[in-house]
């Protein structure tokens, strides 16, 4: 993929230029965001509860990925970012009625098959 192709390019550094520990610190996040995950997936399981799949739930799983890899870590790309506009369109999958229409419709284990996001 060339630079011309990409859609964004966040301008910052690493935080932990070492392969072999930068690739522990991604599967210590993985597990670690697997685990909230697991939290947030009881927590919406409660019969009182309803189920609403808001940005900061996505923004704390970012965080959680993130942590100590990259200084934009659970938050939005700030300026210097050359990308369409994300924020937007992350709102407005995250309150479209087809999603809610589904949760109806169809059994929990059935969402395990929809990413959070398309590219």
């Amino acid at each position: 993929m060339s630079p011309e192709d990409r859609h964004s390019e966040a301008l910052e550094t690493e935080l932990i230029t070492d392969p072999e520990e930068k690739a522990h610190r991604e599967a210590k996040n993985g597990v670690r965001q697997f685990d909230r995950a697991v939290e947030m997936i009881e927590w919406w399981l409660q019969p009182e509860k309803r189920f609403s799949l808001r940005p900061s739930a996505l923004l704390d799983l970012n965080r959680i990925a993130l942590d100590g890899l990259s200084s934009l870590a659970g938050t939005y790309r700030p300026g210097d970012v050359a990308t369409s506009p994300v924020n937007p369109l992350l709102r407005s999958w995250c309150a479209s009625t087809w999603i809610w229409q589904l949760f109806e419709l169809l059994p929990p284990v059935r969402f395990i098959h929809f990413p959070p996001c398309v590219n």
